[in-house]
This record gives structure tokens, C-alpha cells and sequence, in this order.
């Protein structure tokens, strides 16, 4: 079927297209299952990002990463996704705030807390766990292995701790490189 013709056939207006600014792509030729919901429904992907899907879906992210987009919360609830959200909580931009450290520049912008992530998921009507012993782990796997759906755990880490590649980026800080001169 002809582009505008199957526009047509879905009730999308013509220049709905354009007004996005998206390109039209063929019709995919294969489609793999990325994820089926509690509901039984399967999510649909082309293979490629049926498999970086799953890949992400256990993916570790910084708490100011989760900030940015605390609304998806409710929309892995709405959809029943199956999906673990690790939230790695330093309570801080991290990544903002050890280049500051390493430049000698003030950090309060980067600084915002320990927010409760846990009581926040559980907000939006999802599991919500603060981890705050690494011995918790095992049984911790074992129920959300057992039960799926979607959670998130928070664990609170140091913000002194540098991650690789921070260390790698900022192998000495200001301070370090001041001295030496």
C-alpha cells in the first residue's frame, strides 16, 4: 500500500508526518518479541532493538538519571513491563560532580540528597526496595525472578567513590596537579 494511501487507511493526517518532523521508513520485514507484559501481550520490536531492549532492562542508572525520568515509572506500571531498575544513589549528578571536583570548583549544583527512591516507586504504585546490606541480595533476586513485574532498588553509594571511567577521565584532580607544580 501506497504511503499516503495506508496514512489515509489509520485515520493519520497527511501532514501530521511533516508537522513532526519524521521520516517515513518501510514497513519492517521481521519483528522479534522484546517483552510480554503480565498481561500476556507481547512488545514487538525489528530484532536489533528487540535484543538492546533486553539488554537494558537490568541496566544500572545513576539516581540523577532516574530524576530526569521519574515519570517512566508510570509508564512500566501502565504497561506492565518486567523490568528491575537499579538505581545507583550517590546523591548527586555524579558524573557533573566529579569533574567539578577534579577542575577545584564548587560542587553545590550537582549536590541535591539522598532521595528515598524506594518510597518514590512505590508512589507510582510499583515495588520499591532500599538495599542496605549486599547479603539482602540473593533473596532479593530470587523474588523478583520469581515474580517479575518491575521494582526498583536503591543503593545508596558513596559520592566519594569515582566509577573506571571517571577515574580514567579524571586521573588526578586539581588539587593533585596543583601540587605538583
Amino acid at each position: 500500500m501506497e504511503h499516503a494511501a495506508l496514512l489515509t487507511a489509520l485515520g493519520i493526517p497527511s501532514g501530521l508526518i511533516a508537522a513532526r518532523h519524521l521520516t517515513p521508513c518501510a514497513e519492517a520485514r521481521e519483528l522479534a518479541v522484546a517483552e510480554t507484559g503480565d498481561d500476556g501481550k507481547e512488545h514487538l520490536m525489528i530484532p536489533i532493538a528487540a535484543e538492546a531492549w533486553k539488554r537494558m532492562k537490568s541496566a544500572a542508572a545513576g539516581d540523577g538519571s532516574l530524576m530526569m525520568h521519574v515519570q517512566e515509572l508510570e509508564t512500566i506500571r501502565r504497561h506492565r513491563l518486567n523490568i528491575l531498575i537499579v538505581v545507583m544513589n550517590d546523591g548527586a549528578y555524579g558524573s557533573e560532580l566529579h569533574k567539578l571536583r577534579a577542575e577545584g570548583m564548587p560542587e553545590d549544583g550537582s549536590v541535591f540528597g539522598y532521595c528515598d527512591f524506594a518510597a518514590i516507586a512505590r508512589g507510582f504504585g510499583l515495588p520499591g526496595k532500599t538495599v542496605k546490606n549486599l547479603d539482602d541480595l540473593p533473596k532479593l533476586a530470587a523474588e523478583f525472578a520469581a515474580n517479575g513485574g518491575a521494582a526498583v532498588w536503591d543503593f545508596h553509594v558513596s559520592a566519594r567513590v569515582l566509577s573506571p571511567t571517571m577515574r580514567r577521565a579524571h586521573p588526578q584532580s586539581a588539587k593533585e596537579r596543583a601540587a605538583e607544580r
